[in-house]
């Protein structure tokens, strides 16, 4: 979880017990609170969930639209063509790659980073790759050009 996101409201909202662990990968402060204070201090609780669903779909639809509209909507990674590798991690590498518009026929070009899951596991890399992937999804959502 980043900043700000939260679990146990199905445990809230249900009256029953947890659904799931959560395993802190650091230092962290939690706040445990009743939903009788929840509600008298942030109002009901399913209001809240339900406007941050509602945020989460309107971010997933423009990013949709977006793919849609740039003609990458249905792209998988063979559909690019690597053009060259300036440089490489230890899970994986960066790739300068052309795809060809199924659309109108033009041809882009784009910065790929490939990452191998695996090596990402090996190396227990798993919340610095998390990290960053955070980071490109927060340039994407900031700057959609």
């Amino acid at each position: 979880l980043a900043a700000g996101q939260y679990f146990g409201e199905r445990a809230l909202i249900e009256q029953a017990p947890r659904a799931a662990n959560v395993i802190a990968d650091g230092r962290l402060k939690c706040l445990v609170i009743s939903k009788d204070s929840f509600e008298e201090v942030l109002g009901p609780l399913e209001a809240i969930i339900d406007e941050d669903r509602k945020r989460r779909e309107k971010v997933a639809l423009s990013k949709q639209l977006q793919r849609e509209s740039e003609g990458l909507a249905s792209v998988k990674r063979d559909d690019f063509t690597p053009v060259a590798m300036p440089f490489s991690t230890d899970y994986g590498h960066f790739a300068i790659a052309t795809h060809l518009s199924k659309r109108d026929g033009s041809k882009n070009v784009y910065t790929l980073k490939v990452v191998s899951k695996a090596k990402v596991v090996e190396l227990d890399q798993t919340a610095r790759a998390t990290g960053e992937a955070s980071i490109y999804a927060s340039l994407v959502e900031q700057h959609p050009y």
